[in-house]
């Protein structure tokens, strides 16, 4: 009898706080691959039991550790945010209405009340000189009055590395019709 699971849900997805409408998966793992001189992230989930909030929660990261070569990802690689939430009003599209997950919060601990969960936000940088192929560790979940669960973080790295200088601008997507009826303007 757990006091709390773990799911996970794709990156480019939000999750809200209310627990109930979670639309990852259960799970007690994430696989993540990227290139070598890569930035790559992650989110998962602290969903708590049934009418159990839960207090004082904190995240440790181990080490990644390559399966066959020993070579290893340092922890100080890993960051981690807790995804917080804006409530929005009046906006153009009704279902963008309410608590939306958006700014990511450096917290060291937090605490998960009553019918909501906890997103965090995990990014992991691999050096351009670590040895392709694949590695493991895991995140240490704490909770006050419960015993620590493991969440394992399994990284595949792939034999590339990304050049240091950026050589493709970035590109940004802005439909000018729900801009112009927002402030009133022609599409143009």
């Amino acid at each position: 009898n757990l006091p709390f699971v773990t799911g996970a849900q794709n990156s480019l997805e939000k999750v809200y706080r209310d627990k109930y409408w979670f639309k990852g998966e259960f799970v007690d793992h994430v696989e993540v691959s990227c290139a070598r001189n890569e930035y790559e992230s992650f989110q998962f989930t602290i969903i708590p039991n049934m009418n159990a909030p839960l207090a004082g929660v904190t995240l440790a990261f181990s080490d990644l550790t390559h399966d066959k070569k020993g070579a290893r990802i340092e922890k100080k690689n890993i960051s981690s945010w807790i995804v917080g939430y804006v409530k929005t009003e009046d906006t153009i599209l009704p279902e963008f209405t309410g608590e939306w997950p958006d700014p990511l919060l450096k917290r060291e601990s937090f605490d998960i009340p009553e019918g909501e969960l906890r997103v965090v936000w995990v990014e992991v940088y691999v050096p351009p000189t670590s040895p392709p192929g694949d590695y493991s560790g895991y995140i240490t979940i704490s909770a006050s009055g419960f015993p620590d669960m493991e969440f394992a973080v399994r990284l595949r790295v792939h034999t590339f590395t990304l050049p240091e200088e950026q050589v493709f601008r970035t590109c940004t997507w802005v439909f000018p019709e729900p801009l112009a009826a927002r402030y009133g303007r022609d599409a143009e």
